[in-house]
């Protein structure tokens, strides 16, 4: 057999001790990175009625769980299969089933989170709108991660594989070698791509398609809004032009005539531009608010793919030169557990930013009056201001107008049939008189 068998890697006693007692330290951040973000939304009423705070509540839950199973590191695994071994098979089932259940869970929820703001960003869905396949978004990684994790029960493909329990044989060697008849976990290799590897791949690669969508959608965005801005304000310097023009074309009024007209013609050219500067600044407002979040969004996926991107490569480089590389495996006990942590960092800075840049909501927050220590403080505060929250603004605004705006027309449309009945009852009357 080769050294650094997939099957088994002859690693040293102080590199064994690395791979069972390293994780026991990096999860920590993970699991206490997810307590703060699921108490953060649970003990709010106004975040629990959001879809993405529930979305991360649920993702920072799978985290935790996954963080408490490595954590517990090599501990579940049969005595004599690892550094630290002390448990039982069984043990080593349920770890196994718990660490692949809120792993899988959390990869797919990532997949949920980005579909959440391809729908916000790239398409404009309002938050009533997202709300409507939020079942689904909670469904889909729920249902596909502990399904496949209890699915591995009555074919015994959860094993210790070394530093871990997950699917595998057992023993460990009975796939290369013939004389070594395989107790558990037949076709392990497969399982691993239909039950895990599939899944993980296949949210890797929306994620990415969907990032590149939304750059792509936002420098579209700009351009238009830069061209309305431009065309706008072209249209308020052509309005006193228009205005000499139809003085100049008028018949000869009277002075109380022409002062009347040139009071209308300017408060129209007013009302015009107010409302064209109104409709650019809430444009420009919501590209903003785009912009922050294809931010916030960009950085969970560089989360998601800095705790996944070593495992991937590992399994990819066992899968095809049949090694298993202690380097690799090093790295991948040290980023792997974090995505709580990394998780909860990302959920804070967007609250941070605007105790640092004094753009708080409802508030006068001076920019250079707190310290870096006084923002990250304020920022994990239960009432501290969220962007999900300027974005409900932003759409009851738009609501409110569009409400004023079919008012206006209604009003319109009555006044337009007034106008026809009078005329028609005109004619009438002239009918009548003629006869």
């Amino acid at each position: 057999m080769p050294p650094n068998s997939k099957y088994l890697p002859p690693f040293s006693l102080e590199q064994q001790m690395v791979l069972a007692l390293v994780p026991k330290i990096t999860a920590i951040p993970s699991i206490v990175g997810s307590v703060y973000i699921v108490q953060h939304v649970l003990r709010s009423s106004k975040r629990r009625q959001r879809t993405y705070h529930r979305l991360l509540a649920a993702m920072s839950t799978m985290d935790f769980i996954y963080a408490i199973k490595t954590f517990v590191s090599t501990w579940p695994n049969p005595e004599g299969t690892g550094y630290l071994a002390s448990g039982t098979t069984e043990t080593c089932e349920a770890a196994a089933v718990l660490g692949h259940g809120g792993s899988l869970s959390s990869i797919l929820y990532n997949g949920s989170l980005t579909l959440y703001y391809l729908l916000t960003i790239a398409f404009s869905w309002r938050l009533d709108k997202i709300k409507r396949i939020e079942p689904f978004l909670h469904g889909l990684p729920l249902v596909i991660g502990w399904s496949t994790a209890f699915a591995t029960l009555p074919m015994n493909l959860m094993n210790p594989i070394g530093w871990t329990c997950w699917i595998g044989s057992f023993p460990v060697s009975c796939i290369v070698n013939p004389d070594i008849e395989c107790t558990r976990g037949e076709n392990s290799s497969i399982y691993r791509w239909v039950f895990f590897h599939a899944e993980l791949w296949a949210c890797f690669l929306f994620s990415a398609f969907a990032m590149l969508y939304i750059y792509f959608r936002l420098r579209k965005n700009e351009v238009a809004i830069r061209k309305y801005e431009y065309e706008a304000q072209a249209d308020a310097d052509a309005e006193p032009d228009r205005s000499v023009e139809n003085d100049e074309s008028a018949q000869p009024q009277s002075g109380r005539s022409l002062i009347l007209q040139s009071g209308r013609s300017l408060m129209t050219s007013r009302r015009t531009t107010t409302g064209r500067n109104a409709t650019s600044s809430r444009k420009q407002k919501r590209h903003n608010l785009s912009q922050r979040f294809a931010s916030q969004a960009w950085f969970y996926i560089l989360a998601f793919c800095l705790t996944w991107i070593f495992p991937m490569i590992t399994f990819v480089i066992a899968e095809v030169t049949g090694y298993l590389y202690f380097p690799l495996l090093a790295t991948t006990v040290v980023f792997n557990p974090m995505q709580g942590f990394f998780n909860c960092l990302i959920y804070i800075k967007p609250r941070y930013m605007r105790y640092r840049e004094g753009l708080r909501v409802g508030a006068n927050v001076p920019p250079s009056a707190p310290s870096q220590i006084q923002c990250f403080r304020s920022a994990l505060d239960l009432d501290a201001i969220d962007d999900e929250e300027e974005l409900e603004q932003i759409e009851g605004d738009d609501s409110e107008k569009e409400t004023t705006q079919e008012q206006v027309e209604k009003f319109s449309d009555r006044t337009t049939e007034w106008k026809e009945q009078a005329q028609k009852k005109g004619s009438n009357q002239t009918t009548n008189n003629s006869r």
